[in-house]
């Protein structure tokens, strides 16, 4: 099959389609999985350096997003990219790390904090927020399989607009610095972990907490259920003239009207 071309929004080729089809028949295929995504925020966290203020993380303001950087948090994604279990958990695929490490080395690789990381952890290079304006064929394909299993959805609240979901429980958190609520974030999601016998997936709108969180209840998750670290992509198909204060990273409401369902663009 010719791979679909890429929006011209963000350029990404064959390799990553492929990635982004495997994580779709990991759902049709009922292969539970996590997948926790390292980027900006996450690079500062386990590093224990802000390399935009050049402070210690734990003494940052925090990111755009108003997210805090503590110890707690830091030692723990230090901890999830480097123990032998998640060696072993993301060679198979069942705990999966999503970043471009080679990117970040381009960037911080001189500086002594980040010689320190050690990321022993296979990584795939994309995730699901690779979809929206490459694959738009690929996102469709995820929301319909999605919409097949239990959902819970962990978020803020304007993630209750997002109507194409077939949400089953929605597990409000605060908008901004929500690892400050974590302990009973957590005690939330366990909750429904131990109430269901049904396969379900745990989609986060969460910030670094959802690392966190991925990470702590992995041995509850693994094998059962899908711990799926969706981040800001939902906030695409949301008009700025109904959700004014969302950040977004890209956005191109005529190419989201013209290559996805009606029901997808909520303004």
């Amino acid at each position: 099959m010719e791979t679909p071309k890429a929006s011209a929004v963000i350029s990404c080729g064959p390799h990553s389609y492929n990635q982004c089809s495997l994580l779709v028949a990991k759902f049709k295929n009922n292969e539970p999985f996590s997948i926790a995504r390292y980027n900006d925020g996450e690079f500062i966290s386990i590093s224990g350096w802000d390399f935009i203020f050049n402070i210690p993380a734990n003494k940052s303001p925090g990111n755009i997003d108003g997210h805090k950087y503590p110890d707690k948090l830091n030692d723990c994604l230090r901890t999830a990219i480097s123990c032998d279990e998640n060696v072993e958990l993301s060679k198979q695929k069942k705990y999966i790390f999503q970043t471009k490490l080679e990117f970040y080395k381009s960037r911080h690789s001189n500086h002594p904090s980040f010689q320190k990381i050690n990321f022993k952890v296979d990584t795939i290079t994309d995730d699901f927020s690779n979809f929206v304006y490459n694959f738009p064929d690929l996102w469709i394909d995820f929301i319909n399989e999605i919409n097949n299993y239990k959902i819970v959805f962990i978020g803020p609240e304007y993630c209750k607009k997002i109507s194409f979901l077939k949400v089953k429980i929605f597990i409000t958190i605060p908008l901004t610095n929500c690892f400050s609520q974590v302990e009973n974030i957590l005690n939330q999601i366990e909750t429904e972990i131990n109430n269901t016998n049904e396969t379900t997936i745990f989609l986060f709108a969460a910030g670094l907490t959802t690392n966190y969180i991925i990470e702590k209840l992995k041995f509850k998750t693994i094998d059962k259920h899908f711990m799926i670290d969706i981040g800001s992509s939902f906030d695409n198909f949301l008009s700025k003239e109904s959700f004014p204060l969302i950040r977004r990273r890209v956005y191109d409401p005529i190419f989201i009207k013209n290559n996805y369902p009606e029901n997808f663009w909520i303004g």
